[in-house]
């Protein structure tokens, strides 16, 4: 009786070996699936037991943990075969799976309603932080994997880098060596020949300068000034040159004193001059009396300006209103 129950549960499970693939010993195919054949002796049974036990963990081992031990059966990753279009669901289900987007295998999510959401773009989550990104934050201390933008230096772990010195710094000092030219973001010692060899040399290299800074977008702007990446400028105040203020024309009031010079001649022919005041007992102009004629020959005028000096030369705030928050750069 033993001999025929284990003769059913063979044919039942069909384990006649099959030719290997190249990650199993069996290949479980509808081949696979039909063996053994009923008139198959009994006998076999326990090497048909043992092959269907090595063809299922063979298979369960790919995401699995399958170690003999507590953590049998938990998930090791999970692995998803490439699908030519979204699955067909029942309206209450939702379903993960991965389809081919140019080129790259990318990973899916479909909702109930049938609504398809692509969850990774180039291998990265849709909304994701790469390498050099950048975030504001009310944070003293960065997040794993970012370090604050202090104005201060990256490298390996022997390099001395001031905000971070180690090896998960490769990539930003990458990227920054790439796109910053070295009056903004120096290298210690001087570029060499490439990132890789200044990196391997323990160099460090400099994070674009952010503290007590406003932020803007590099480039050229219509009608604006060509900016470029990492650059700094500006200042919090500015004493204001001659060449930068607006035309103008002074303006003031003149006091002018004239002071007239009188040609005097009496009745006797006797001439004389007095500025200023004119002859008694003359004639002409304001005379007193008949027996002297006055004229007026000559007149000075002095002018006076005076000027106040205003203004001190300080330099005035040209700082816009600012909130000000801390930023973090991802490695």
């Amino acid at each position: 009786m033993r001999r025929v129950l284990i003769a059913v549960a063979i044919a039942a499970w069909g384990l006649v070996p099959q030719i290997a693939s190249a990650q199993f010993a069996y290949t479980w195919d509808a081949t696979f699936e039909s063996q053994p054949a009923d008139s198959e002796g009994a006998k076999l049974g326990a090497s048909r037991i043992r092959d269907l036990k090595k063809a299922t963990s063979e298979r369960e081992k790919i995401d699995h943990s399958w170690a003999g031990d507590a953590n049998d059966g938990k998930h090791l990753q999970s692995t998803y075969r490439v699908s030519a279009a979204k699955p067909t669901l029942s309206s209450t289900d939702g379903a993960v799976y991965t389809k081919t987007v140019s080129g790259h295998t990318e990973l899916f999510y479909e909702r109930e309603d049938g609504t398809e959401v692509q969850v990774t773009i180039n291998g990265l989550v849709v909304g994701a932080w790469s390498t050099g990104d950048v975030k504001v934050t009310l944070k003293t201390v960065a997040d794993s994997g970012w370090v604050l933008m202090n104005d201060g230096t990256i490298g390996d772990a022997t390099s001395g880098g001031t905000t971070r010195a180690n090896a998960d710094t490769s990539a930003l000092f990458t990227l920054v060596w790439t796109n910053c030219v070295n009056a903004d973001c120096a290298v210690s010692t001087g570029r060499g020949a490439n990132a890789a060899a200044d990196y391997a040399a323990h160099k460090t290299i400099a994070l674009p300068k952010a503290l007590g800074r406003a932020l803007a977008v590099y480039g050229s702007g219509s009608g604006l000034t060509a900016r470029v990446l990492g650059h700094v400028l500006g200042e919090e105040a500015h004493v204001q040159t001659t060449a930068e203020m607006a035309v103008h024309t002074p303006s003031s009031s003149v006091s002018t004193t004239v002071t007239p010079v009188y040609h005097d001649t009496d009745s006797g022919g006797t001439a004389s001059s007095f500025i200023g005041t004119q002859a008694t007992n003359s004639t002409g102009p304001g005379a007193i009396n008949n027996d002297r004629t006055d004229s007026v020959v000559t007149a000075t005028a002095s002018s006076s300006f005076t000027g106040n000096s205003v203004g001190s030369g300080t330099a005035f705030n040209v700082m816009q209103p600012t909130t000000f928050l801390n930023i973090m750069i991802k490695l």
